[in-house]
Parts: C-alpha cells; sequence; structure tokens
C-alpha cells in the first residue's frame, strides 16, 4: 500500500517535486506517515477540506529534543500554538475517514509533538517564526523508491483576509525574532 505524510514545508514545494531522504527540505510534520488503500487524489479531496477552513498562521520555533527510539534523531520543536493544534485534528478527522492507518498513532491527536527535524545542520534557533501557508502530500516511496519522496499534491491554506482564495505564494518563511516579541 502507499505510504504518505502531510507537511508544511518551509520552502515552495509544488506536485511532482522529488528529493531525496538526504535531500528532504526543512518542513513541519503535520500528519505523520499513514499508510492507505486509496490514491493520492481521493486523500487530496480530504485535504482540500482541511486547507479551505484554515488560514496562514504563524508558529515559533522551541528547544531541541531528540526523536527516535534511541532520542538521536536532532529536532527543534514548535512551541504550543492553537492553530496547529486544530490543523491537525482536523487533519486526524479527515484522514480517518478515508480510512488510513498511521505508522505510529500514538504521535497523533494528544501525542502529536510539532517539530522540525535537522537537516543538513541546519537547525531553527529559538524564537524563529516559521510561516505556515500551504500542505504538501508526499509520497514516502514513490513506484516502489523508498530512497525518494515525491510531492504528489501541494495546496495553499485558504485566506480569509480577501476572501480571494487560497494565498498566491507556497511555501512557509521564517524569520528571527527575540523573546520579548512572543
Amino acid at each position: 500500500m502507499p505510504r504518505f505524510v502531510v507537511i508544511a514545508s518551509l520552502t515552495p514545494l509544488v506536485a511532482g517535486d522529488a528529493f531525496t531522504l538526504r535531500e528532504w527540505p526543512l518542513h513541519l510534520t503535520v500528519a505523520p506517515t499513514f499508510v492507505t488503500p486509496h490514491d493520492a487524489e481521493t486523500l487530496a479531496a480530504a485535504l482540500r477540506v482541511v486547507c479551505a477552513f484554515h488560514p496562514p498562521f504563524d508558529v515559533v520555533a522551541g528547544g531541541r529534543d531528540g526523536f527516535g527510539r534511541a532520542r538521536d534523531i536532532p529536532v527543534t520543536l514548535i512551541a504550543p500554538n492553537a492553530a496547529l493544534t486544530a490543523l491537525h485534528e482536523q487533519l486526524m478527522t479527515e484522514l480517518a475517514g478515508v480510512g488510513v492507518d498511521f505508522d505510529d498513532p500514538d504521535f497523533t491527536g494528544p501525542g502529536y509533538r510539532p517539530h522540525v527535524t535537522v537537516r543538513h545542520h541546519t537547525e531553527l534557533a529559538s524564537g524563529t517564526v516559521i510561516s505556515i501557508r500551504h500542505l504538501a502530500l508526499v509520497d514516502m516511496a514513490p513506484e516502489g523508491d523508498t530512497r525518494e519522496r515525491r510531492v504528489v499534491w501541494a495546496h495553499d491554506l485558504a485566506r480569509r483576509d480577501s476572501g480571494a482564495g487560497p494565498d498566491a505564494s507556497a511555501g512557509g518563511s521564517c524569520r528571527e525574532v527575540s523573546p520579548g516579541d512572543w
């Protein structure tokens, strides 16, 4: 069965973008990896519903931690954020509605720990503000190649400020703030 993940990338992504595990761009996992008997279009329909109800929002990078069984995967945690929690919860509801099976269900719902994995010695400094503007559905093994990742669908979050539809700019962005700005 196909295996997917839903992310908010810190750099613009579009359907068709591909990269290896080592080249994986910095991103915030919004729905952890799952398998499904459904195709990407079925999943995209569920994800479009979620995107329609959530405008872009900002999150703030927190401290460092280690993930994985040995806690040897360095990550930057994301400070608690109501908009991110609401987005994650609606994703869980919509994905459950199409019958996905999460690899690690303990990391969903109350067990969700939003983070950005450190990549290529690149990490987010504590206090960095990350703009969450779109979601991407990533195939974790396109055409059976477990070394490659491919974006199969990407969509902007809704813009409620203008009512004009999705934000024209894809991706996210980062800016530095000081603790006094939080």
